[in-house]
């Protein structure tokens, strides 16, 4: 009982730090595409926004299930969104924490989950974390069904649909999670072969005809929500795919250059070369430790499952175009982060409990906590350089009362989020204007101020925007970390 109290205390503490650090309401580095989120949940139109808007790919699950918060409880729009999104990740861990024997694993996971690398804050931010999440879930209710055989038909059919549920939100919320749900159906199917030896009796087997029943529901369900979204620009992203064979090449060449940064120091972030160094060292560790060592109980079936999906996860962003037209950026590979380390635990408590595997351990939890630190230089030496919220930071603009905001994509939505009854922003027209109907919006405002931040270097006395003509009024002000000048239209 003691030791429940202490993982649950441990796992509350670290999910409060957390919040603290990247939520919403706390997050220095909150962006547009935070803001995005943000500005869906406060007008959220159905079915229309069942995507992020300009995009078939990313469900807005945040937007929608925040309603309940923000117009059901009246709580404010960054809580909402907090708390909604924290929700999903705290199920998503306890999910992938039923996996694991032992408190040593569920206490290294919940850092791991919640306070991850620099470089993988995708997973508390973006839709990697609820692809994994929702994934977790379904693989939960999987072992659920596993294990009780004599379950009765109503209960099965239960844990079937949960299944088939939490898949198809892990779809939603990422096409990326097709690849890991394939990987867990082919790991199902190829253990009912091993149980029969026979082809013939799995495909008769119920659970198999139910699998090709939802796989063809899920199929048509995702496409029928893809057909909701409303694409303008932003949505030209995948004409193509795949990089061609000399983009291949460069693709690994980046590859190559980046881990070089790592191990060089000369990525400018020391917690992050340490950790490249210490997970070389442990690897090494736990090879001796393979070599040397006895088991004291078979390895989890899950493993295999999850080193499949990191090595999927990584083929996927090193033959994808998009990856590499972004330089690789390290968030993408935030699934072979979340896979892998599954995988290190699973076989941590496998092996027997020596003064060997003791150092291997230690080695894990100094891993994960340079891990953790390396956010906190990170804000602190790097980027943002302090602390403080974005929204705290932002929230100056309330001051011009309402107003409508014209900037670059970053800073338009990155600042309008802070409170969108009162500051519409749209990006400019070159930009990547995501909504149009919030182009109208911003011109009915009674104030126009344009932000020249990452768009221009110096303010004109006129300008074009969305066929309307503007006259520089007044002279310019710095405000919210902003370059800001008011401007008037001409009628």
């Amino acid at each position: 009982m003691n030791n429940r109290i202490i993982l649950y205390a441990f796992t509350g503490v670290t999910v409060i730090i957390s919040v603290l650090l990247f939520s919403s309401v706390f997050n220095p580095l909150l962006n547009a595409d935070d803001g995005v989120t943000i500005l869906m949940l406060y007008d959220f139109n159905f079915p229309q926004d069942l995507y992020f808007w300009d995009q078939d790919r990313g469900g807005s699950i945040i937007p929608m299930l925040g309603q309940l918060f923000y117009k059901g409880f009246g709580i404010s729009l960054l809580w909402s969104e907090t708390i909604t999104h924290y929700l999903i990740l705290i199920l998503g861990y306890f999910a992938f924490a039923s996996l694991f024997k032992t408190n040593y694993s569920k206490l290294v996971f919940a850092v791991i989950w919640f306070l991850p690398l620099y470089y993988f804050l995708g997973l508390l931010r973006y839709s990697f974390g609820l692809h994994y999440s929702f994934l977790g879930m379904g693989i939960y209710f999987i072992t659920l069904y596993q294990s009780g055989i004599n379950h009765k038909p109503i209960i099965k059919y239960l844990l079937l649909s949960a299944i088939f549920f939490m898949f198809v939100l892990s779809v939603w919320s990422s096409d990326m999670a097709i690849v890991s749900i394939s990987i867990v159906l082919f790991y199902l199917a190829f253990t009912a072969y091993q149980q029969t030896k026979s082809v013939k009796q799995v495909l008769k087997m119920p659970e198999t005809w139910m699998t090709f029943l939802a796989t063809t529901l899920g199929l048509l369900a995702i496409l029928g929500l893809k057909s909701t979204a409303k694409l303008v620009s932003a949505s030209q992203y995948n004409t193509q795919y795949f990089n061609t064979y000399d983009e291949q090449i460069g693709a690994f060449y980046l590859l190559k250059k980046i881990l070089g940064t790592f191990f060089s120091f000369s990525v400018n972030d020391p917690p992050i070369s340490i950790y490249a160094y210490l997970v070389v060292i442990l690897l090494a560790l736990i090879l001796m430790l393979k070599i040397k060592g006895q088991t004291v109980r078979t390895l989890s079936p899950w493993a295999k499952v999850f080193v499949l999906d990191g090595l999927a996860i990584i083929a996927m962003v090193l033959i994808s175009n998009w990856a590499y037209r972004n330089g690789l950026a390290r968030r993408y590979f935030t699934g072979a982060y979340i896979s892998f380390s599954i995988v290190l635990l699973l076989y941590l408590e496998r092996v027997v409990k020596n003064n060997y595997t003791t150092l291997v351990k230690a080695g894990v939890v100094l891993l994960v906590m340079i891990g953790a630190f390396s956010t906190l230089y990170s804000y602190q030496y790097i980027r943002p350089k302090h602390f403080t919220p974005k929204a705290n930071i932002v929230q100056e603009f309330e001051q011009l009362g309402k107003i409508g905001i014209i900037a670059d994509y970053w800073s338009s939505y990155g600042v309008s989020f802070v409170n969108p009854e009162y500051i519409k922003a749209t990006p400019h027209d070159k930009s990547a204007v995501r909504n149009l109907a919030l182009v109208d919006s911003v011109f009915n405002q009674p104030k126009l101020y344009v932000i020249r931040d990452g768009w221009m270097d110096t303010f004109p006395d006129t300008m074009h925007q969305f066929g309307r003509k503007l006259t520089k009024k007044g002279n310019a002000f710095y405000m919210g970390n902003c370059w800001v000048n008011e401007y008037q239209v001409e009628h």
